[in-house]
C-alpha cells in the first residue's frame, strides 16, 4: 500500500533532486531518444551500445550524486522486524541504526548479528535519542497507532508499518490521516498478494479449474489470526468465496482474550 505523494509545487522535497533539474536542464527523454536513435543509423552503437550508454549514464549518475543511504530503525524484532533489519542491512540505499523490542533475550541477539546496532527497550526513547530517516513498525497490530503517531512526530523520510496495519478499522484509519499529514510514503508489506505460487492459486481457482468453491477451512495453530488471519481473509476474498470457515485452537483463544469470541 503507497500513499499519494504531494504535488511538486506543495512538497519541499520533490526539488531535491539535483540530478532531475540536471536532466530536466540539459536533456529532455525526447533528445535523449534521438540522440540514441541516430547513433544507431550511423552504426556506431553496436549490440552491447545501449547497455554500455546505460551503464555509463549510471556511473556518471552516481558520481555526480553519490548515493545517501536512509538511515533505519525497526520496533519490534520478531519475525517481521528481523526480515526488515536484514533486508535493511543488506541494501545499498538503508542503513539500519537502531531496534526497540521489550525483551532482553532479542537484544542480546541483535548484538551478535548485528555488532553496531543500536539496541533499545522504549521505542520513544529510540525516537528521540537516536532518529532515522525510515522507521519499521514491526509489532502486534494494536500497537501500532500508539508507535506511529509517535514516529510521524520526527522528521521522517517514509515508514513501514506491517500488515494489518491496525486491529480495527478506526485505528487504521487514523493511522492513514496520520501518514496524510506527515507527506511521506507508507508502505504495509502483504508478500502473498505478490507472490508467484499463491496469485496462480487464486487464478486456478478463479479459472473454475476445482469446481464451484463453497468452503475454504483453515488449521493453522501455529500463528494468531490477526497476523495471520489478514492472508486467509484475504485469499477468501481475493477467489471470490462466499462462505468462510475458520478452524484454529490458537485463533480461537486469540478471539477470546480479546473479548470477540
Amino acid at each position: 500500500m503507497a500513499l499519494r505523494a504531494r504535488p511538486a509545487d506543495q512538497n519541499p522535497r520533490a526539488n531535491s533532486s539535483g540530478w532531475r533539474q540536471y536532466t530536466e536542464k540539459n536533456q529532455s527523454p525526447e533528445t535523449s531518444a534521438k540522440t540514441l536513435s541516430s547513433s544507431h543509423k550511423r552504426g556506431s552503437c553496436n549490440r552491447f551500445g545501449v547497455a554500455g550508454t546505460l551503464t555509463a549514464v549510471k556511473v556518471f549518475a552516481e558520481k555526480l550524486i553519490p548515493v545517501k543511504k536512509l538511515t533505519a530503525s525497526v520496533v519490534g524484532c520478531g519475525k517481521g522486524g528481523r526480515l526488515s533489519l536484514q533486508a535493511l542491512a543488506e541494501s545499498e540505499f538503508y542503513a539500519p541504526l537502531a531496534a526497540a523490542d521489550l525483551r532482553p533475550e532479542v537484544g542480546d541477539e541483535l548484538r551478535k548479528k548485528f555488532p553496531s546496532l543500536r539496541i533499545f527497550a522504549d521505542f520513544r526513547e529510540m525516537f528521540a535519542t537516536c532518529p532515522t530517516d525510515v522507521v519499521c513498525v514491526s509489532t502486534y497490530p494494536p500497537s501500532h497507532e500508539e508507535i506511529a503517531a509517535e514516529a510521524l512526530k520526527g522528521p521522517l523520510e517514509a515508514i513501514l508499518v506491517e500488515k494489518p496495519i491496525a486491529d480495527t478499522v478506526a485505528s487504521g484509519r487514523r493511522i492513514l490521516n496520520f501518514v496524510r499529514q506527515s507527506w511521506i510514503p507508507l508502505a504495509v508489506p502483504h508478500g502473498l498478494m505478490v507472490k508467484r505460487c499463491p496469485l496462480e492459486i487464486i487464478e486456478r481457482v478463479r479459472s473454475g479449474e476445482i469446481g464451484e468453491l463453497k468452503l475454504i477451512e483453515i488449521q493453522s495453530p501455529n500463528f494468531d489470526i490477526m497476523s495471520a488471519g489478514i492472508h486467509w481473509l484475504q485469499f477468501s476474498i481475493s477467489t471470490r468465496t462466499i462462505l468462510w470457515g475458520l478452524s484454529s485452537r490458537l485463533a480461537i483463544k486469540q478471539l477470546e482474550r480479546f473479548g470477540t469470541a
